[in-house]
């Protein structure tokens, strides 16, 4: 059980493992890095949203929290290499470098996939292939509630030449019954092609899951609050969401500019549609449920993004997109929640993104947080399924007598970060820092500011972390690389340019650096 013991852990996404062909895959570079995990006796594997994100036309194409779906799998983190090892594609690779060649390169994998279905349906017909195909076919049945729409929407995207929902024909748009009926009988073949992409999809997933858990590693996932407007969710299931007159998003969700880390005094517009709680609560939350389903089949735990947005949203009008014209919309997250504990079906713990949120501010978001949720351990100690987070750098990036984050107040229902995806690596955020700020660093932790090198630094840093109180700590693999270059960052909120492309190398990994960690692991008892 992921709760019997204190555990450190690594923040990657899949996409950041090292890859010949651009992007990360669930191949065998996802089994080294599990190798890696257990040698270092950590038992965590943090990484960011898997769900299908934008096509290449969308600015944001690569963000892993613009998903066209809450449930499906991203067909791009298939590994072509497993299919090649099983003779269902060519073993031919092409030698396309990312970014130039992205467009060439996702093309060639979406091919390959049409190739590997093509003999999935007409060349194998030894034992194990139709073991498969009755696998097959148990699939889309124990997933048809999310996967048929889903196969829809992504092949209508194709007819459309992956324009936006809303710029489709009609009753396309407006899901008219028997333009949809006609689609299916016209388009079988393709929609049988999203069924199998899902399918291989999942299969490669639980040989990653089955075999990080038999070395002693839990999955952690990342469940972001809202969803993409252009997306299954909101083209099927329109009434989950406030609509203006046009069947558009009425609001989108961002940050409150004088509440905003990032952007302070202008705030954020995410573009991402706002729930409609009355609505989804008179279907008792039947979507959410299901969205915990996923992700507890996924991962052993799982993140959520934006907490604050279960109590209330920032919402923005969207014929302006101004941040400074939102305004707090309630949100239904504590029915929700009573809901969800009585029909979640295999309820996994939970990391809250509550940063920003505090008790004397906020009582109702952490309120919810802290009191949902709470189990007894085996010598009868309450411990909660809910976990909040803090984050090193935040610590001391204002008044460390009046921040929350500052490292002696890291108590046993936290989760403790060095940094998280949306910040620099800590080593740049520690170069930028003006120079008081960097003293008082120095000071906190005794360090001699002549004598501290960058790999003094962060070791003083994550041992820190791994000797706090905290039941769970885990460091984004930059800084246990020690990198300090901002192009190393995965992601600026508020930028597109040069975000989610970030990869390491093996040969950045020392064996210094593992040891580090494997004593840190041991001396703590994690």
């Amino acid at each position: 059980m992921i709760l019997d013991k204190r555990r450190a852990g690594v923040l990657l996404h899949l996409t950041s493992l090292p890859c010949k062909y651009g992007y990360g895959a669930l191949n065998r570079e996802a089994m080294n890095f599990v190798d890696f995990l257990a040698e270092c006796k950590l038992s965590l594997w943090q990484m960011l949203p898997i769900h299908p994100t934008h096509g290449l036309s969308h600015p944001d194409f690569l963000s892993p929290y613009q998903c066209q779906s809450v449930h499906a799998g991203n067909p791009l983190l298939i590994s072509l290499q497993v299919l090649a090892d099983q003779e269902i594609v060519t073993r031919n690779r092409p030698r396309f470098k990312f970014p130039e060649d992205s467009k060439q390169l996702t093309e060639y994998r979406y091919e390959s996939l049409k190739v590997a279905y093509h003999y999935f349906c007409n060349f194998c017909k030894d034992t194990t292939t139709v073991i498969d195909h009755h696998k097959f076919t148990r699939f889309q049945e124990e997933n048809k509630q999310w996967l048929e729409d889903y196969a829809l929407f992504r092949v209508l995207k194709e007819k459309f030449e992956h324009r936006p929902w809303w710029e489709w024909d009609k009753a396309y748009r407006d899901k008219d019954p028997q333009a949809l009926a006609q689609i299916q009988q016209e388009c079988q073949s393709q929609l049988e092609q999203q069924y199998y992409e899902q399918f291989l999809f999942f299969q490669q997933w639980d040989r990653l899951k089955n075999y990080a858990n038999n070395r002693g590693v839990y999955l952690v996932g990342d469940m972001p609050f809202f969803v993409a407007e252009d997306s299954v969710e909101m083209w099927a299931y329109r009434d989950n969401f406030l609509l203006n007159d046009q069947g558009r998003a009425k609001y989108y969700a961002g940050t409150e500019p004088q509440d905003d880390y990032f952007k302070q005094g202008q705030g954020q517009c995410w573009k991402l549609p706002v729930y409609n709680w009355d609505y989804m609560e008179t279907n008792n939350f039947q979507w959410w449920i299901q969205r915990f389903n996923t992700m507890s089949h996924l991962f052993d735990m799982v993140r959520l993004t934006h907490f604050r947005g279960y109590v209330r949203t920032w919402a923005i009008p969207s014929e302006t997109s101004n941040p400074k014209e939102g305004l707090w919309l309630p949100a239904h997250g504590v029915r929700m929640f009573e809901r969800l504990k009585t029909e979640w079906q295999h309820p996994i713990p939970m990391i809250v993104d509550d940063i920003g949120v505090e008790k004397e501010s906020e009582p109702d978001v952490y309120d919810l947080w802290h009191e949902k949720f709470r189990i007894e351990d085996s010598k009868k100690r309450t411990l909660s399924r809910m976990f909040g987070m803090k984050v090193l750098q935040l610590g001391f990036s204002g008044e460390v007598e009046k921040n929350s984050h500052v490292p002696f107040l890291y108590s046993m229902n936290r989760v403790i970060y060095t940094g998280t995806h949306d910040h620099s690596t800590t080593l740049d955020w520690f170069n930028q820092l003006e120079n008081e700020k960097k003293k008082k660093v120095f000071n906190y932790f005794h360090i001699h500011e002549d004598e501290a090198g960058r790999d003094e630094l962060m070791s003083i840093l994550i041992r820190h972390i791994f000797q706090s109180a905290s039941n769970f700590v885990i460091v984004p693999m930059q800084d246990i690389l020690r990198l300090n270059n901002p192009l190393h960052r995965m992601n600026t909120p508020g930028e597109i340019d040069g975000c989610w492309q970030w990869q390491f190398q093996w040969t950045q990994l020392t064996n210094p650096m593992k040891n580090e960690l494997r004593k840190l692991a041991e001396w703590y008892q994690r």
